[in-house]
């Protein structure tokens, strides 16, 4: 995820975690969380679609999006 920020020079935004979720693990898959700040929704959902791109390709990842 930050590769892909940092390839595309996006210096307003910012990533932090990866951190355990207080539920480690739930259905025999474990969960943490990151945080992505930045200054409008639609740059973390441009961002986000290029990183599930990425690993759509390489693992068996489920994302869950939640805007605060």
């Amino acid at each position: 995820l930050r590769n892909i920020i940092c390839e595309n020079n996006e210096q307003d935004v910012l990533v932090l975690g990866p951190a355990r979720d207080t539920m480690v693990k739930m259905n025999k898959k474990y969960r943490w969380n990151i945080t992505i700040k930045a200054n409008s929704r639609e740059k973390i959902l441009q961002i986000l679609k290029r990183w599930i791109n990425v690993k759509k390709r390489g693992g068996n990842i489920t994302v869950n999006i939640k805007f605060e």
